[in-house]
């Protein structure tokens, strides 16, 4: 991070780490509505990249997956259940990641 001209301006992955760990309208989701999955899908994408504090936004996208899959389309619910699954969750599983344990 740096500041310049009193502006601070941060690396981009840190801009990308620094993101939402949920998205708004959850809250429409457990009122029974259907929402813009887009933001599910960047959560997701987050989640792949493997960096440091996906797994804060995996357990937004695991609630959705048990409390919520009915309201989602086919492709999202794809989406969550390949993150999920791929999701390194410890240092002794294959492949390569930028997470903290």
């Amino acid at each position: 991070m740096t500041i310049e001209d009193g502006e601070v301006h941060m690396k981009p992955d840190m801009k990308i780490k620094m993101r939402p760990k949920s998205f708004s309208d959850i809250k429409l989701l457990d009122q029974g509505k259907m929402v813009d999955e887009s933001p599910i899908h960047d959560l997701c994408e987050y989640i792949n990249l493997r960096l440091d504090c996906a797994d804060f936004s995996l357990a937004t996208v695991l609630w959705c997956l048990y409390s919520y899959r009915h309201l989602m389309s086919e492709k999202t619910v794809a989406l969550m259940e390949e993150a999920t699954f791929n999701f390194r969750y410890f240092m002794d599983e294959p492949g390569d990641d930028n997470m903290c344990f």
